[in-house]
């Protein structure tokens, strides 16, 4: 064990030892806890691949089409005026109003009034820009390398625009201390490195919805439970999932708030999913999917794995033909299946419904969208946006489904983080001949 366990220290990156020493890998939990560490280093080796790629080809391909290349996805924005996209919006708002504002069409929710507007500071009229990707600063418009600032501005942050001339923006206004700085929207090889907002997107924590395509993934989800739930997760497994679509993490694996067994979770309201995604830089990530659940194990206790005991020992019922509502007190082969199936959870041998005759666990809590609300996607899959019905207790309702092919990727929600403004760092000055004299350096990586 020793000895294995000291070539598992040799091969894997591992940090928190410095001052400490290491023991060997000796018990279940500790296996268990390696094997999701392993898990979330494939996830990280995934988007390094690609990640190292762009940057190996950055003078045939820009970064942005390289990784979209790699990822084998189609993804499409939906227009401020698409039907598809106020469905989405009103989805959203249910559990988090006034979240997403991008929907401009027939219905759409109303911005901040004109009088608002009207008393808001002349800094906080200006318009915004969303930067997409580093963008190097400068003390003129005129952006040359004599008037380079020795700063970017940082990809997913907000800047302001106080005067604009000769295609540049000025995104600080000179200060006692500090001189003005410029930038270009638009570097001179046609890359958008910002974005003007509209009022809608501006006052939108939702930045956008993409429809996406995965492949392979046609034959996924679909029947008649088909329902369209949300899914958060962090910005480090946003380039897996998108590359290599939900996956059920690795059998006997430790899993950080997988209180419903080893299998991808769901929500049926934004705001539960909201609080698992991680903003990184001022922008995050949030997926849509069709989720067919088939026939749900439904409970509104959060004991997971006494449901679980529960559905296996209705299995055993049937084995021993016996009735449903049989004590297994009053059966000594029945008692000797309860322990034998308590022990299996107990040794981590049991983590999901397989076998039971159930396809997924609904944890049915607090609120949920009335049914009645339920409108059918052109795509033929449900989606719960009716009001929010409350029924006691737990805030949200949760889905977990234990095999990937009941999942289908159907949209990606960009999300941002309003407060995130005028995030600058150094970047070095140009010092000699030929340099480039834009953002595609070296530094981005």
């Amino acid at each position: 064990v020793a000895e294995l366990s000291s070539r598992i220290y040799e091969l894997v990156p591992t940090t928190g030892y410095g001052q400490a020493s290491v023991g060997p890998i000796d018990n279940l939990s500790k296996v268990k806890r390696w094997l999701q560490a392993l898990h979330q280093l494939d996830d990280v080796t995934t988007a390094a691949g690609l990640l190292l790629g762009a940057q190996a080809n950055l003078k045939a391909l820009s970064p942005t089409d390289y990784i979209y290349r790699g990822l084998g996805i189609r993804v499409a924005p939906l227009g401020s005026d698409s039907e598809e996209l106020h469905l989405i919006e009103r989805f959203i708002n249910r559990s988090s109003p006034r979240e997403c504002m991008l929907f401009s069409g027939e219905g759409a929710v109303p911005l901040a009034s004109h009088e608002q507007n009207s008393k808001r500071s002349r800094r906080d009229r200006a318009p915004r820009w969303q930067v997409v990707q580093d963008a190097i600063c400068y003390h003129s418009p005129e952006c040359s390398k004599e008037t380079h600032a020795g700063l970017v501005v940082a990809a997913g942050c907000l800047v302001r625009e106080f005067a604009a001339k000769g295609g540049a923006i000025c995104i600080r206004e000179s200060e006692a201390s500090q001189p003005e700085l410029w930038v270009r929207p638009t570097e001179p090889g046609g890359m958008q490195a910002l974005v003007k907002l509209t009022d809608r997107e501006l006052e939108s924590r939702v930045a956008a919805v993409y429809r996406v395509d995965r492949q392979g993934e046609e034959g996924r989800a679909g029947g008649d439970t088909a329902t369209l739930l949300f899914h958060g997760s962090g910005m480090a497994n946003a380039l897996s999932i998108l590359s290599r679509g939900l996956c059920v993490k690795p059998p006997d694996s430790f899993h950080n708030g997988s209180a419903f067994g080893n299998g991808i979770y769901f929500a049926n309201s934004f705001a539960k999913s909201r609080a698992y995604c991680q903003l990184y830089g001022g922008v995050g990530f949030m997926l849509l999917c069709e989720v067919t659940p088939g026939r749900p194990c439904e409970s509104n206790q959060f004991n997971f794995f006494q449901a679980l005991k529960a559905a296996h020992l209705q299995i055993e019922r049937k084995r021993l033909g016996l009735a449903e509502d049989v004590s297994v007190r009053d059966h000594k082969e029945l008692q000797a299946a309860a322990e034998r199936i308590q022990a299996e959870i107990d040794g981590g041998e049991l983590e999901d419904l397989s076998g039971t005759g159930y396809d997924s666990f609904h944890f049915k809590c607090g609120t949920a969208p009335e049914p009645s609300g339920d409108v059918v996607h052109p795509d033929g899959y449900r989606v719960p946006c009716g009001e929010i019905a409350p029924r006691g207790g737990r805030p949200a309702d949760e889905v977990i489904v234990y095999d990937p092919q009941r999942v289908r990727l159907r949209y990606i929600l960009e999300l941002r983080d309003p407060s995130t403004y005028d995030a600058f760092r150094p970047a070095p000055k140009p010092t000699g001949e030929g340099e480039a004299d834009d953002a595609s350096s070296d530094e981005d990586m």
